[in-house]
This record gives structure tokens, sequence and C-alpha cells, in this order.
């Protein structure tokens, strides 16, 4: 199948999708530059219905190209955000091209399976994981949980951007729109159903017109009738526009399955009539909740919330006790504090566990007899820790401000916390930066914000000559301008051959040396920009002997690292 972008380039994709939706099929690229790293959707466009909802749908990822978040990928983390638009042969608009997930990457869903099962039963997961990619998230497992917690602060990130930028609500945010590597690399998909706001009105501009009753809030949209920037500019007609929050009670759903395995509103009601989650969600029966007394049975696992700092079951009773965020969306935990507080309790544990064996090592120097201690001592200490580790239960037992329900159930098997507490609190030794870089990032409205791909030298040249023939916006790295100047270079000495033998006349020549005057000229002057400066500083190069000066730090200077006035970095 070939398609085109809007600057003509041919895009060639596989015969057949190889993930598949209501609204179209994802297909991979074939051609060279793209294969590794982007992906392209393609809309159905088979009756009159379709191609008259691509109208809409064309503006609206229109929108979302010029205004995208000031940053689409990060560390272990990327969105979907989409980078160009796609065209037929008739020139109508089909789809867009987007960043492919990381490698080997399955659903979220496929790893909030049982806790009492060993290994996922699922045969969708070893199609692409191996069990030692399982163990890396298995609660049975010593760091098991350790690494769900990294992925919780993977998916908050790229929340934190996209609600940063002001315009932007998921609305449909559930495990199947996210995606998790073996690395614990997240990807958050299916991002053209996203509602888009006027950031300087609140007006409702392109609503989003899907969402799951599990993950859905009790809240009530406020209706509104789009005007002609929405999603009908011939007629206007009435639409739902959510609020942030909606997505807050997501996430909470979202982060509660991760750690717990089952659903926070997963129980058993004594109202018979309560049987769906999403009912128990509207009549707020969290398990933890002011509610608890309305609930039979519900499912020992719910229990690990207790093994839990306070904070954190503060943070649960926030977003979904009806007394608070329930009812009152403003209470719900962002999805930037979600990162931050998780991050630090990260970095907390790791801290606590440097100590630790630091003081360990202190205690066998000073016995004197070649790193050594006695069974004694060694029995005394390890008693020791256990009635600390037992007082520090208790007295957060006794903290806790959320009492927790008896289930009328028989006996059932204790849950994974219970099983190894001591090794779970241990951190992996990679720990994460994400919050870290969030306090320094800046915004920029301009379009081209993402990281450029990684080129070799050709094809950056066949960038400058074809994508960005005369683009001075945005930045330029060492490497484009070096791959430019190589090809470049080596035309002329072609030129200049066919001229010499008379192959080629001398207009000719002048003629092609202009052609690749231009785009030498664009990428010099966002080169000037990756350096921080304006491009007018070309024009220094046309003073003798400064202008030999002046190429030296566009071809050797490193850029800078962080965003500066003319886009992020390339790199």
């Amino acid at each position: 199948m070939k398609l085109y972008t809007e600057k003509k380039q041919t895009i060639d994709l596989e015969s057949t999708p190889f993930s598949k939706g209501g609204e179209g099929g994802v297909y991979r690229i074939t051609n060279t530059r793209y294969t590794q790293k982007y992906c392209a959707k393609v809309y159905h466009c088979n009756t009159p219905q379709d191609r008259a909802k691509l109208v809409n749908i064309e503006r609206k990822i229109r929108y979302m190209l010029t205004n995208q978040p000031d940053e689409v990928e990060g560390n272990n983390w990327k969105l979907s955000w989409p980078v160009a638009l796609l065209f037929d042969a008739q020139g109508q608009f089909v789809g867009f091209i987007m960043p492919l997930a990381y490698p080997k990457s399955i659903k979220l869903t496929e790893i909030m399976g049982s806790p009492d099962a060993p290994s996922p039963r699922r045969k969708s997961i070893w199609k692409h994981w191996t069990m030692h990619d399982w163990d890396r998230f298995s609660l049975r497992e010593p760091h098991g949980l350790t690494s769900r917690l990294k992925v919780v602060v993977s998916i908050c990130f790229p929340i934190y951007k996209v609600h940063a930028q002001g315009s932007y609500v998921f609305v449909d945010m559930k495990p199947d729109n996210i995606l998790i590597s073996p690395k614990g690399e997240i990807t958050i998909c299916d991002i053209d159903s996203i509602q888009i706001l006027d950031k300087n009105t609140g007006h409702l501009l392109f609503p989003s017109l899907v969402r799951t009753p599990d993950y859905s809030p009790p809240d009530t949209p406020r209706k509104v009738v789009l005007n002609s920037q929405g999603l009908n500019a011939s007629a206007q007609q009435t639409s739902h526009q959510f609020n942030e929050t909606w997505d807050r009670f997501s996430l909470g759903v979202i982060i509660y399955q991760l750690l717990f395995l089952v659903h926070p509103f997963a129980c058993t009601a004594k109202d018979n009539s309560l049987t769906a989650t999403c009912q128990k969600i509207q009549h707020g029966l969290y398990v933890h909740g002011t509610k608890r007394l309305e609930i039979d049975v519900y499912k020992p696992w719910h229990d690990n919330v207790s093994k839990f700092p306070i904070e954190i079951q503060e943070f649960f009773f926030n977003t979904f006790d009806p007394s608070k965020g329930l009812s009152n969306p403003r209470l719900r935990i962002s999805a930037e504090k979600w990162g931050k507080t998780i991050y630090k309790s990260l970095m907390s544990s790791k801290s606590t566990a440097s100590q630790g064996r630091s003081s360990t090592g202190a205690t066998r120097n000073s016995n004197g007899n070649s790193g050594t201690t006695s069974r004694t001592q060694r029995t005394s200490a390890t008693n020791g820790t256990q009635r600390a580790t037992a007082t520090r239960t208790t007295a957060t037992k006794q903290r806790a401000q959320v009492p927790q329900p008896t289930p009328r159930t028989q006996a059932s098997p204790q849950p994974y916390v219970q099983q190894q507490p001591t090794q779970r609190q241990q951190p992996q030794q990679r720990t994460y930066n994400t919050y870290q870089s969030a306090q320094t990032s800046t915004t920029t409205n301009s379009a081209a914000t993402s990281p450029e791909p990684e080129l070799n030298l050709l094809e950056y040249f066949g960038t400058c000559v074809f994508d960005k023939f005369f683009i001075t916006e945005g930045r330029a790295r060492r490497k484009e301008i070096w791959g430019f100047m190589l090809f470049a270079t080596l035309i002329y000495i072609v030129q200049l051959f066919l001229v010499a033998i008379g192959i080629m006349s001398e207009g000719v020549s002048y003629f092609n040396a202009l052609i690749l005057f231009l785009p030498q000229l664009a990428v010099s002057i966002r080169r000037l920009h990756d350096l921080g400066v304006s491009g007018w500083w070309l024009l220094a190069g046309f003073i003798p002997f400064v202008g030999l000066l002046g190429a030296i730090p566009l071809l050797f200077v490193e850029g800078e690292k962080t965003t500066n006035k003319y886009g992020t970095p390339p790199k």
C-alpha cells in the first residue's frame, strides 16, 4: 500500500495491519527511513459516512500537530502522538504517522492477572515475552512490586505532560491503551481519541466520543454546543465536555490494578442489584471507603493497601471515596502528584537500602576477625530487626484513617505482600529520573518539539533536500549538517568532472548548485538555532576570513542540551 505525506513523500505500508480497531488499522512502514521508529494508522473510508468523519478527524490531527505537549518522548515512555498526515493517491486524508511502540510491547492489561497464578495463562504474552520478562513484574518475585512502582512513574509522567499543555483530556484512559515492554517502557496509544479544549477560552473544540464505564467516574459531563471551530463546521451539535479531573479517576484505577491486581470497586455488595463494576462506582462502594459496611465480600488482595505508606493510602481514599474525590473531583490526585510521591518513595527506599549495606560493612570491620561476626551477634540483630518490623507494621495500622472491612468469606490465601514483605521493599539498581527532568523542562509552542529521529548521513542529506528544503524553523544537530555537506560536496565534485569532460554544460551545473544552496542555507540556520543563536549570524560568513572561522562551530561545537527558544534538542 502506498500513501503520501503533505510534502508528496511516498510512504510504503505492509499489506495487512498488525493491529485493528473499530476506526481502522495500524500498519508497519516498510520505507528504510521510517521502518524502525514509526508506524501508520489508516482509517476506514468505505462508506460516505466514513469519509464525512475523516474531514473532522483531519482537522483534529492538524490541531494536534501544531499544539503538541512540550515533550512527547522521555525516559522509558513515549506518546503515540501524530507526526505527519497521510493521503491517498487522490489527495484524500486517510490517516497519520505516529511513533512505533517499544519492541515486544504488550497491553498493560496482560500483567494485571490474578496474584495466585505463578505465571500468566494468556498466550498473547508468550508471543513477545519470555518467562524472564514476566518474572521482572511478577509479584511472587522479590523485586516485582518495585518494578511495578517504576512503571507507575513512567505512566504518570506522559499523562502529566499532556495535562500540562492545558488543552487535552484523555477521557478513555484504560490499560488497553497503554503498552508496556519487557524493560518497563511505556507507550500511550490511541491518542487520536483525545478531547481537545481551547486553552484560552475553555470551549470544546473536538470531543472524545469514547469512554469505558469501569474507568469512568460518576461525574455528569457538561453538555455543550460545538462552535464553528469544533467537530462540525457546517452544523452545530451538542456534545459532552470532560474535565481533566476525569482522567485522575481513571489513572487512580489503573494504578490500583497495577499494584494490587484487582479493581478498587471489585466486591460483592449486600444489595444484590449492584452487580456491574460501573454500578458499584456510581454507588461509591470503594472497598476501603466509608460505605464499606454495605460490602458483603471482597477479595483479600485489597488488604495489601494497608502495607503501603499512609500517604499512598490517602491518595486512593481521596480519589475513590464518595465523601472525597468521588463526589468532589478537585480532591482527586493528579498524575504529577502520583508520580512525584512514588518516585520519592523509590528514592527513599534506595537510600535506606544503601545505608543498611554501609552499616553492615562497618559492623563487620569493627569486629576485626576477617570481617566476620559471631552467631550470637547475628541472631540478636535478626531478632531486633523482626521486632522493629513488627512495631512499624503495628504503628502503620494504628495510624491508618481508613479501617479495613472484614470479608465474610471462607479461608483465603495470604496476600502477596505478606509472602515476602522484606525483599520487595528493596528497589532495583536502576532508578528513574523523570520527575527531576520535569522541574527543568520548559514549554514551547513550536510544532516541532519532539526529538529528531536517528538517521544516517545519507538520510539526513535526503531530509534536508526533500523534507526541509527551505525550512528555517527548529534545530539541526551536527550529524545533519555533516550529512548535507558531505554529499553536497560529492555532487559538486561530480559536476565539475562532468563539465570538464564535456558531458554537462556550465549552466546546468550552476543551476544545480543554486538548488543545493537553498537547503544549505536552511540547515545552517537551523544549526545556529541549535547553538542558541539567531540565524542572522549567518551573514557574518560573507566577511573575509571570518566566514571560515564561523564554519568551525557549525560543524564541531555541540548544541545546547536543553530546550531553547527555537525548540527542543534534536537528540
